[in-house]
């Protein structure tokens, strides 16, 4: 196949994706096209990468939110997407691509799917990278640019304003910055706020703390708030779903089995209550839960089995 051809492949999957959320069929027919050839990989980077640069430029004529947003690549392709970016075949490909998948339009509400983990640009340089079955509101003014997380989680990237800070409120908890990076999620109990970069002020019932880089403030919607330092690492695991991926560094077979069941309609089920507490250790794509089901068979020697809706890890019907 010759690289005119894989481009043009290329273009029609990053068309999809900007477009609207893969079936899990489309999703498997393209992981699969993507691991056939190397070229493969290398060609959707560039396609991706041409959509971001797309919205950066949509960004400075939209009141709140650009005309699009690009889903998040997968973390091994996105390292290489600055450098794509420079390619003749991808500067051909922005034709392609503003003949394809329409625009949505622009809004101030923006909601992702449960497989669906996307970064939207804000008109003013900002950068909000949403996880899966999240929703936030937007309203920028000339005094303030607040963002109402009304669920889920999101990764702010904020650009510097001085004159407008940036406030990610959610009920009467806020957190305001001027130019940092910062997580927030909101839980069944608590929000938290992980600061990845700067200085973030906490605002809350229990009161108003800072939070430097490094530093988590987790609020809860009935108790104390509890600031804590968090490692490196730990971040890394916690926003790895940025990239998708979920990185496990010991956590319990069935703390993983939780996390792949919300990102993936097609639940993994462990028979095995034993199997259930084994530490596991590895990075890898959360919608992809068959591949994490195979590498946990090989690695426990366990069986598994597959029905339409369910991946069942120990089967005793396996053993049978």
């Amino acid at each position: 196949m010759s690289a005119a051809e894989i481009d043009g492949i290329a273009a029609d999957w990053a068309a999809r994706l900007e477009a609207r959320e893969l079936t899990p069929a489309e999703r498997r027919q393209l992981d699969a096209w993507v691991g056939q050839d190397q070229r493969h990989e290398g060609a959707l980077v560039r396609a991706r990468a041409i959509w971001a640069t797309l919205d950066r430029a949509r960004a400075l004529a939209s009141p709140v939110l650009a005309e699009d947003a690009e889903h998040v690549a997968q973390g091994r392709t996105r390292r290489w997407a600055v450098g794509a970016l420079a390619s003749a075949a991808a500067a051909a490909l922005v034709a392609v691509f503003s003949l394809r998948a329409p625009r949505p339009r622009a809004g101030q509400r923006f909601a992702t799917g449960q497989r669906e983990i996307r970064t939207v640009l804000l008109s003013d340089g900002s950068r909000t990278v949403m996880n899966a079955a999240s929703q936030a509101r937007f309203a920028f003014d000339h005094r303030e640019r607040l963002v109402l997380l009304d669920h889920g989680e999101g990764w702010f990237d904020v650009a510097k304003d001085k004159a407008r800070p940036f406030i990610v409120r959610v009920g009467e908890i806020e957190a305001r910055a001027v130019g940092t990076a910062f997580a927030v999620a909101r839980t069944r109990s608590s929000v938290d706020v992980t600061v990845t970069e700067g200085v973030v002020e906490i605002a809350a019932p229990q009161g108003t703390v800072r939070v430097v880089a490094g530093g988590r403030a987790s609020v809860p919607f009935d108790g104390e708030m509890v600031v804590a330092a968090v490692t490196s690492a730990a971040l890394d695991r916690d926003l790895a779903w940025r990239e998708r991926r979920i990185i496990l560094d010991g956590e319990t077979l069935a703390t993983a089995v939780e996390t792949f069941n919300r990102f993936n309609e097609r639940k993994i089920v462990i028979e095995d209550p034993a199997l259930a507490q084994e530490p596991v250790v590895g990075s890898f794509d959360l919608f992809a839960p068959d591949q994490f089901a195979d590498a946990v068979a090989n690695a426990f020697s366990t069986p598994v089995a597959r029905r339409d809706d369910m991946i069942i890890l120990g089967s005793v019907h396996s053993r049978a």
